[in-house]
This record gives structure tokens, sequence and C-alpha cells, in this order.
């Protein structure tokens, strides 16, 4: 069982894409190509949207956020790259069975997201979201803001 002091540091989530979700992106990705191959579309149209699905993978994980989503026990939470912590706004963290939702605006109000698959966040990181989540309520200061 987790002692008291290891709730009282900072819960840091990876943002990276793991191994898990470079794999379901590549299974969606094949998944699309095949339905678009099953299609009664000219052979020479295929590529298109082929290449499109592709190019639209690449800029995705291109622009995915990189670094940390840090949770402090004081409800403050920083996203970390590198060095450099800026504050955010946390809106929500949604659960979809083992998958975490985290939803956040930085400073220039623009609004990030990020699924965290079981490979970034194990047991013992989720139950310290679980109680975080519970004595901070990230929901709630959202709708309270709506």
């Amino acid at each position: 069982m987790p002692s008291s002091n290891d709730y009282a540091t900072p819960i840091a989530l990876d943002l990276s894409p793991g191994g898990m979700t470079r794999l379901w992106q590549a299974v969606a990705l094949v998944a699309a190509c095949a339905g678009i191959g099953l299609a009664d579309v000219p052979p020479g149209l295929l590529a298109l949207p082929v290449l499109l699905a592709a190019l639209a993978w690449w800029q995705e994980s291109r622009q995915a956020p990189r670094g940390q989503l840090v949770l402090y026990v004081d409800g403050l939470v920083a996203h970390a790259v590198a060095d450099e912590r800026q504050p955010v706004e946390l809106i929500d963290i949604v659960d979809f069975g083992p998958l975490r939702a985290l939803s956040w605006r930085d400073r220039s109000g623009r609004r990030h997201d990020r699924v965290l698959f079981p490979d970034r966040l194990d047991v013992a990181r989720r139950h310290r979201l679980a109680v975080w989540r519970a004595t901070h309520d990230a929901g709630a200061a959202a709708e309270a803001g709506a």
C-alpha cells in the first residue's frame, strides 16, 4: 500500500504516444485503407484517400503534445516540456475502461486532448490519478465556468 508521502508528490503523466497508441493508430489506418480498397472505386482513385489517411496520421503524430502533464497536490496543473513548466487549466479527465482521456487548455486558450493507454499509466499511477481527481474534481470546475 502506498504511503501518504506518495500522494503528496506530484503526478507526472507522460504525454508522448506509447507503443499501444501507435499500434491502434496503425490498425485504424490499415482498416481505413482496407475499407477504401473494398469500395467500388476505380483503382487510380484509391491512391488519393490512402495517401490522405497516411498524411493525416503523420501530421497528428507530429503535432501531438509532448512532455508531461504534472498534477500537484494543491490542485495546480502544469505542462512540462524539458525543464520548462507552464501552468494550464485542466478541463476534464474521463475514464474509458482502462483508458484515460485528458483535456486541458494552455495559456493561449488552445485546447489539447490526449488519451493515455495502459502502457503509459500503470496501476499505481491510475490509483493516484483517481484520488487526485476525487479531491480536485476538474469536471465540476469546467462546468462552473461554462
